[in-house]
């Protein structure tokens, strides 16, 4: 578990409420506060994806799921996750389900059939001779053995449709405006994505349950991580900027549009510093300024600064942090200088800080001529 104060704490989960974790380590057991909790990790990673069939099924709660089954029995849905659990859950907290989603054509043909619908009506697809057609309408609830769900057209126009037919379904909703507050991002071995407003420690593991009522139970093998930083800890990557200034001065690269990425380099690449990825971060090219509103609601900015691994040796990029204004940071990078090429760990105190600016720019004599100037701020967040 990783803390607000940085500090990494190793043993075993043996409690978790909505007000705390506790971790049974080496010397006792060790009770942090929730509000206190950035990570939660437990040890594996993401797996491949299982050689079979799933459906996609997303929550109004933001919840993603892939699901080995998939059905609906009146106004309750009950799916079963690919590691094997069964979750219900009331059709009102379902938002969307593809069918076949293991496809990555399906996954493609529903994203273009949702772009193109209105989504103030549910939608309803069925497969036609090898092609989905979509209608915009009412779903109803199932039938009381499942194998039907009623389907009204805008013009009146009802009837029962095969579940088993259906190529996917989406639902003109919002989220509860009264469903509890999310305290969680759950990620598991099976790439599924879990909201969770509350846990409880079981005799296999823990359960978690997500803003829209979904009770899964999780055995710690099965989980990758719990990310409690939401609110506590922003990524710059995940916040927009409230302004953006960029000049790209050499054609070929206004052509080829760089401008600041999220998470992925220039390239289009994973995010890297002296060959490390990083997971978060910001990936920008000479003559960016971008300025964040921070509300004054964030008391600590901490990133690595360093340069791009693309570009040309000899050229010199300068960043410049900014709090309302006043300087809080500058540094210079000159490619293939040893010394001042390596990468700067920076954290600024920016209690009651309003506007937060980035500002990438280069001093090479030649100031039209701007290809490989670029620079990276890897795991860029500000705290509270």
């Amino acid at each position: 578990m990783k803390n607000l104060k940085q500090e990494t704490i190793t043993g075993d989960l043996v409690g978790v409420t909505d007000k705390e974790i506790v971790l049974n380590t080496a010397t006792g057991k060790v009770t942090t506060p929730l509000d206190q909790v950035l990570l939660l990790t437990f040890g594996q990673q993401p797996g491949a994806m299982p050689n079979v069939p799933w459906v996609d099924v997303e929550l109004t709660d933001g919840t993603e799921l892939h699901c080995a089954k998939f059905s609906v029995v009146k106004s309750e849905v009950s799916v079963t996750l690919l590691a094997g659990q069964t979750v219900k859950f009331p059709l009102s907290a379902l938002s969307s389900m593809l069918a076949n989603a293991h496809l990555e054509k399906n996954r493609k043909e529903w994203a273009d059939i949702l772009e193109k619908t209105s989504r103030s009506r549910d939608v309803l697809a069925k497969v036609k001779d090898d092609v989905p057609n979509a209608a915009e309408g009412l779903i109803g609830d199932a039938g009381e053995t499942g194998e039907t769900i009623h389907f009204t057209l805008p013009s009146g126009k009802e009837g029962d449709f095969a579940l088993a037919g259906v190529y996917g379904m989406a639902f003109s909703r919002k989220p509860d405006a009264n469903a509890a507050p999310v305290q969680c991002r759950l990620m598991d071995t099976h790439h599924n994505v879990v909201m969770v407003s509350g846990a409880e420690i079981t005799p296999n593991g823990f359960t978690v349950t997500t803003p829209a009522g979904a009770k899964i139970d999780y055995a710690p093998a099965l989980v990758v991580k719990m990310d409690y930083s939401h609110g506590k800890r922003d990524y710059l990557s995940d916040m927009t900027p409230s302004k953006v200034e960029e000049k790209v001065m050499a054609a070929e690269n206004a052509e080829s549009g760089w401008r600041f990425r999220r998470d992925r380099s220039l390239f289009d690449g994973p995010l890297e510093l002296n060959n490390t990825p990083y997971e978060k971060g910001l990936a920008l090219h000479a003559h960016a300024d971008l300025e964040y509103d921070l509300k004054g609601d964030y008391h600590e900015f901490h990133c690595l600064i360093g340069l791009d691994r693309e570009g040309h040796f000899g050229r010199t990029v300068m960043v410049r942090i900014e709090g309302d204004g006043a300087e809080l940071a500058k540094y210079t990078f000159t490619r293939g200088d040893k010394e001042k090429s390596a990468p700067v760990v920076v954290t600024r105190n920016i209690k009651d800080v309003k506007k937060l600016r980035v500002i990438v720019t280069h001093l090479d004599v030649d100031k039209d001529n701007d290809i490989g100037l670029n620079a990276v701020l890897a795991d860029a967040y500000v705290s509270k």
